[in-house]
């Protein structure tokens, strides 16, 4: 209910600004690292059961081999303590039971689909969320002369970035700029391609940083993004890495939810003249930049002050507007398509 009014609240003022609960600020973070710690099992509810719905590859439950798809996992135990009967217990709490550090245990009381109720312990690990991943494939094509032709489709579902990681200072961190390096590397080690499409359809968005550098790789050099704060201060944002890792023809897929750092990349691709935008007659159209910012218990009112200094979640709040290359802006415009699809 806190999450609800506060959003509604923030969005009198912005439609882009809203409030995070812990749990969604869980799962932001989680989209942007593409990564969790758990036993890699996707789980559903129905009628007051969580029942197994997917087994992740790679992940603690699909090593161990006992759990499997359609099992309802009854009970959820610690290392220490009792297990706790989880029936008719939401989701989302169900959830927070079975995640936990990597390397810790966790016991599940589970009734396969069919047998007598079992007891699982593993140990949780980090499970990577491959599917969302930046991807990359080959596709043979023929013409109408005969002639063969080689397609390179880069699917990128969002700019995402492990920001913990980035600001560790190591290089092992997960970003959509350097998959989609590994990706036209790869393209090249297989011979190479005679054009790229690149699918932004269904992209929200993501790290600004990612849609700079994601661009970098398309054009020479030059400024990618201009970005207004709110005391009128113009910054312009370019590409510093000379040379371009694909050079060739491109095709830039976009819809009506490809969306803020998708804008970005799609906007530099239009202004540069790099690449054809084929897809709905405009982007969704938003062009506003956000920063998530923790909520400190001293600055919030004293209804909801914490007792326990528990934490109360984060602000996603709207700090600054961004402008194509050509000083256009994409909020409520979106980017045109050169080629509309019906």
């Amino acid at each position: 209910i806190l999450e609800i009014y506060l959003t509604t609240l923030t969005n009198c003022f912005d439609p882009h600004s809203s409030y995070m609960s812990p749990d969604t600020v869980k799962d932001f973070t989680i989209q942007m690292k593409l990564s969790l710690d758990g036993i890699g099992a996707s789980l559903r509810s129905e009628d007051g059961y969580t029942i197994v719905h997917e087994i992740i590859p790679g992940g603690a439950a699909a090593e161990d081999g006992r759990l499997q798809v359609g099992d309802k996992i009854i009970g959820v135990g610690q290392a220490e303590g009792e297990i706790e009967d989880i029936v008719d217990l939401k989701l989302r709490r169900v959830v927070e039971k079975i995640r936990g550090p990597r390397g810790t245990l966790v016991r599940l009381q589970v009734k396969p689909e069919t047998g007598e109720v079992q007891i699982y312990d593993m140990i949780r690990k980090k499970i990577e969320l491959k599917e969302s991943e930046v991807k990359g494939e080959i596709i043979e094509t023929d013409d109408r002369v005969g002639r063969k032709g080689r397609i390179g489709l880069l699917s990128i579902p969002s700019f995402y970035r492990d920001f913990a990681g980035a600001s560790g200072g190591g290089d092992n961190f997960k970003s959509a700029a350097r998959d989609v390096e590994t990706v036209l590397h790869d393209f090249a080690r297989q011979g190479g391609v005679d054009a790229v499409v690149i699918d932004l359809r269904g992209n929200g968005g993501g790290s600004l940083t990612e849609a700079i550098e994601v661009s970098g790789h398309f054009i020479d050099h030059g400024p990618v993004v201009q970005v207004k704060d709110s005391d009128g201060r113009v910054r312009a944002y370019p590409d510093d890495r000379r040379g371009v890792l694909y050079s060739g023809p491109l095709v830039v897929l976009c819809n009506r939810t490809s969306a803020s750092a998708s804008e970005i990349f799609a906007g530099v691709i239009k202004d540069y003249h790099r690449g054809l935008i084929v897809g709905d007659s405009t982007t969704h159209g938003k062009g506003t930049v956000q920063n998530v910012m923790p909520v400190e218990p001293r600055e919030m009112l004293n209804i909801f002050r914490p007792s326990n200094g528990a934490d109360q979640g984060s602000l996603k709040l709207t700090i600054s507007q961004f402008y194509r290359v050509n000083g256009d802006s994409t909020q409520n415009r979106g980017v045109q398509s050169d080629i509309v699809l019906p």
